[in-house]
């Protein structure tokens, strides 16, 4: 077929598996709504545990996954406060 068309294996291939449509399921909907419910607090652990709640199995890996790839990322995540390293009661020259 390929051949026909006069295009590459690769570049049919690499054109078949795009996802040009993006579309987005019931699960992903579900696990930004709570992660903005809980006001941006909670990880893939507790998203999890809400989802069972309404009756939903998701895996803390596909959670993961849909949280990646719409830029969810928790505030506890993120490093708030980094110490700095000083060298304590030396002179400084």
């Amino acid at each position: 077929m390929c051949r026909i068309l006069e295009i590459s294996r690769s570049g049919y291939y690499k054109y078949r598996d795009k996802d040009f449509s993006k579309k987005k399921d019931i699960h992903t909907d579900l696990v930004i709504k709570i992660f903005h419910e809980s006001n941006q607090i909670y990880g893939t652990r507790k998203i999890k545990r809400a989802c069972q709640e309404q009756g939903i199995n998701l895996s803390r890996r596909r959670i993961g996954h849909i949280m990646a790839e719409e830029g969810l990322v928790s505030r506890y995540t993120v490093v708030q406060f980094k110490p700095e390293r000083q060298n304590v009661n030396r002179e400084q020259s």
